[in-house]
């Protein structure tokens, strides 16, 4: 039969999750309320396999990927651009800025939320900078669930009617 979500043994789970029997462990997941539009994301990330498993949680957790770009530049352009609810940005980059100054260039022109996703958090100097831009830094590699309680951290502190927080599923 393969081994398709749609195959899994399904039970039902408290307020309106379903869980799924998944290789011996059990995934929880929320069907995403149907006037909440999904929370839009972009991924910033110069890695093509990292920046397609970050794109794989995040469309597992009901989100929508906006765009997918590998430099400062391009974050800088795409986020002002596409107006992204939430920015996953790469610290290391390709191009002429880093994350951190792509980060500050996205800020200076807009409110959107910038999560750094990096291996390189240990360090004392990025860890200031980022902070004082980003709503929440998060290690390389990352949980899902680490990724998505960030988000709705994020999300829940938005006024009301820019906040899709409700869409993220738990996964």
């Amino acid at each position: 039969m393969g081994d398709c979500p749609k195959n899994r043994p399904k039970l039902k789970g408290n307020s309106g999750t379903e869980v799924v029997a998944d290789r011996g462990y059990e995934r929880r997941m929320t069907t995403p309320t149907p006037d909440i539009p999904p929370v839009r994301v972009l991924i910033v990330e110069d890695e093509t396999i990292i920046a397609m498993d970050i794109q794989r949680k995040i469309k597992q957790m009901g989100c929508d990927v906006v765009g997918r770009v590998v430099s400062g530049e391009q974050a800088v352009e795409q986020a002002l651009t596409l107006r992204p609810d939430v920015v996953l940005m790469d610290i290391k980059l390709r191009g002429k800025i880093d994350g951190i100054t792509a980060a500050k260039k996205i800020r200076q022109n807009d409110d959107i939320p910038v999560i750094f996703l990096s291996a390189f958090l240990a360090h004392e100097s990025v860890r200031k900078e980022g902070a004082a831009l980003s709503i929440a830094m998060l290690p390389k590699p990352f949980e899902p669930f680490e990724l998505r309680d960030a988000m709705s951290r994020i999300l829940s502190s938005r006024p009301p009617i820019e906040s899709p927080i409700n869409a993220i599923k738990t996964i």
